[in-house]
């Protein structure tokens, strides 16, 4: 929640001043590199994934020492929950494939370290992206089917 009071009061900051159109979207991009990282680098979320999961992200690099720096953020917003259009768009890649290909050949990767934290590097880079989009699609389904909406019913 800090994070998001702290998107907000930035995004109020910027509309206050009155900046105009291009200086606006370049603070806003600004302002997401240090919350989500980037292209530019690594951000706050990455620093609180890594203090909260006892430096999973430093680890990584440890054992992946050539890995690339789209590679640790695709890594990090899969461990979020992100989508893959809001990971390419934070990551700075061409496309939502771009994130799934990534996401394959670093699992693939991942597979073969030898390392004792590959369960744990699996586990938060699933083959599929975005849970946080199919738990909300499974609860949509399940109130649906609670209230007697579903599509079978609306027949």
């Amino acid at each position: 929640m800090a994070g998001l009071a702290y998107f907000l009061t930035e995004l109020y900051r910027i509309e206050d001043r009155q900046y105009k159109e291009n200086e606006r979207a370049r603070q806003l991009d600004k302002l997401i590199q240090n919350l989500l990282g980037g292209p530019e680098g690594l951000g706050w979320l990455q620093a609180v994934q890594n203090k909260t999961m006892d430096g999973i992200l430093d680890r990584l690099r440890e054992d992946m020492p050539d890995i690339r720096r789209e590679e640790l953020l695709i890594f990090s917003y899969s461990a979020a929950g992100f989508n893959n259009t809001l990971s390419y768009h934070l990551a700075g890649l061409s496309c939502e494939n771009a994130v799934s290909t990534i996401r394959t050949r670093l699992r693939d990767r991942i597979i073969l370290l030898k390392t004792p934290h590959k369960a744990e590097y699996l586990a938060l880079l699933p083959e599929k992206g975005c849970r946080i989009g199919e738990e909300m699609l499974y609860l949509h389904d399940l109130n649906q089917r609670k209230y007697g909406n579903s599509e079978k019913d609306q027949n």
